[in-house]
């Protein structure tokens, strides 16, 4: 970015670009350079960023500042850039290969990819999909995509372009339209994975409950151009049944679905139900987290039999917690060859019985004749 005065006004202020890397600014008055948290200290209003300069700074009387830095330019991200890749020349990984390196790198386990403003993109909404699992070998992710809504504007038109789209997996959970919030319009999948988070914050970081029928506290749902979008019951509902959520104004916009991408085509219960698959995403992943220690130590029948009893104590744990209604891990002799005995190869089998949403509550209602019989 080229020098830009800016003017001061009590000592404050902000600078009319959002795009400014700030690691980078570099701040003069009157030709001199100032220090931030020395002369002034540095805040943002609505991404802008605000220049307030201290009392006992060198520039406390100042009425212009000169701000100069580098800035970001989001023109040149294009999906390409998200999908990214390996550079066989270098060795590194870029945009959504290097998903691998977020367990190496931070020691924590990815749960939910999102990619605002381009996973409505066929060609990334495919690689989002196919990195949702593998992951270093031994993780899965779930992930959020979005549908086009300058190509689907219509609720009627969803499972034509679902197809055109290619989602399919029981990882992935579509959201159709976007989403308004102060004027500013956002991206559904931006919505839905803070509602995701915030479910699961209050379910003590357990992903077994929906998103579906929370708040998702956005002002109207709309499609790109900032044109409303007001679906009823009904019409939400049959956006749902090709696998796709949607927000529905009930008291407050909520996000409403609880089926993955792969339905309809699947009925199979764990596919079927994103939460469900959420579920035993998670416990796939604590499962390798909590035994990876064991690998390596002594194979025999009491060192598994301990892994199995710790395995059902916490188990145990989620059925007295209602998280689900059953879990358990069984070792079956059956299962291993002779081989896979010599070799040190443990097969356990994982049982789990999460509970499925809540779809529909129907009364039905009589007229009680009877009780106008009864003599007052």
């Amino acid at each position: 970015m080229d020098d830009l005065t800016v003017p001061v006004v009590n000592r404050v202020a902000t600078i009319p670009n959002r795009n400014l890397i700030t690691t980078t600014m570099k701040v003069t008055a009157d030709g001199a350079e100032l220090v931030n948290n020395k002369d002034y200290v540095l805040t943002f209003d609505e991404d802008f960023p605000v220049i307030t300069l201290l009392l006992a700074g060198s520039a406390a009387e100042s009425t212009e500042l000169v701000v100069s830095g580098d800035q970001v330019d989001p023109s040149m991200i294009t999906e390409d850039t998200v999908i990214g890749g390996y550079d066989a020349e270098t060795g590194t990984e870029s945009g959504l290969e290097a998903i691998r390196k977020i367990y190496p790198v931070l020691n924590v386990v990815g749960a939910v990819l999102a990619a605002p403003g381009f996973s409505h993109h066929p060609k990334v909404a495919a690689v989002m999909q196919s990195k949702c699992e593998h992951i270093n070998g031994n993780f899965t992710m779930d992930c959020l995509i979005d549908v086009d809504t300058e190509k689907c504007k219509r609720y009627d038109d969803i499972q034509r372009y679902k197809e055109e789209l290619g989602v399919s997996s029981k990882h992935a959970y579509v959201i159709l339209p976007m989403a308004k919030k102060d004027g500013k319009v956002l991206y559904g999948s931006a919505v839905v994975a803070a509602t995701v988070e915030e479910t699961d914050a209050a379910n003590n970081d357990m992903p077994n409950v929906s998103p579906s029928n929370k708040l998702a506290y956005i002002d109207e749902a709309c499609l790109a151009d900032g044109t409303t979008v007001l679906l009823d019951m009904q019409q939400a509902n049959a956006v749902n049944a090709y696998g796709v959520a949607t927000f529905l104004n009930m008291d407050g916009y909520r996000v409403w679905g609880n089926y993955s991408a792969a339905y309809p085509e699947t009925k199979v219960l764990d596919e079927k139900y994103w939460s469900v698959n959420r579920f035993f995403t998670w416990k796939g992943n604590t499962f390798v987290l909590d035994c990876v220690n064991r690998i390596d130590t002594i194979n025999n029948i009491r060192a598994i039999e301990a892994l199995v009893d710790e395995e059902n104590l916490k188990c145990n744990s989620y059925v007295s917690a209602g998280v689900c209604a059953g879990a358990s891990v069984e070792f079956r002799r059956e299962d291993h060859s002779t081989d896979d005995i010599m070799c040190g190869n443990i097969k356990l089998h994982i049982s789990l019985a999460p509970y499925l949403p809540m779809e529909a509550i129907t009364a039905l209602m009589d007229f009680d004749l009877s009780a106008l019989k009864v003599p007052v």
